[in-house]
């Protein structure tokens, strides 16, 4: 009999759960059960909500992002190749879309910041740097009209959003004033 039966959907040892439904799981738990308390999730601002979606949307793109370049890994994989072919195989799979899920989880990671401990200009002046160069590949490709254009039009939408997102913390974060704090009478000089 096991101690804790009610965490035996996140045992990895369980056979009838796939490897990938109980990653997803674990990662939907850690993120529920690990927030933080803090001034801007005690009100229901604007910015506060918008994070949360523009996180949860860029978790999708993560591992959404992954999910296809482990199928295209896949596909190519063939028994009979050799273990450099292999290797260069997946060097080409995942550093190519490295390009993909490193900004994904990065403004990811920032917006749940946002989300918890309120906005900064770094945070906001980061994610405009990683949003740049999805707007401008965006922009490039669609005038060059290379295949799959719709793929680049989701880029160029995601990008945006992102930027706009980032002007807005940046400009909330300059408006703010952050209140002094209070000094005690024991950290006065003599």
């Amino acid at each position: 009999m096991q101690k804790y039966p009610q965490l035996r959907a996140f045992d990895l040892t369980a056979r009838n759960h796939p490897f990938a439904l109980v990653c997803i799981i674990r990662l939907l738990y850690f993120l529920y059960m690990h927030q933080k308390r803090s001034i801007i999730e005690t009100t229901n601002s604007p910015l506060r909500r918008v994070s949360l979606y523009l996180s949860l949307i860029w978790l999708f793109v993560f591992i959404s992002a992954l999910a296809i370049t482990t199928y295209v890994f896949i596909s190519f994989f063939d028994g009979s190749q050799s273990w450099i072919s292999l290797l260069q195989l997946f060097c080409l799979c995942f550093g190519v879309s490295t390009v993909v899920y490193i900004p994904a989880l990065v403004i990811f990671c920032l917006a749940r910041r946002v989300y918890t401990n309120g906005p900064t200009k770094s945070i906001g002046a980061g994610a405009l740097a990683l949003a740049l160069p999805w707007i401008i590949a965006s922009i490039v490709v669609v005038f060059y009209r290379l295949p799959h254009p719709l793929v680049f039009i989701t880029m160029g939408v995601l990008g945006f959003g992102v930027a706009i997102w980032a002007i807005l913390i940046i400009f909330h974060s300059l408006n703010t004033k952050i209140p002094p704090q209070n000094q005690s009478d024991d950290s006065e000089p003599v």
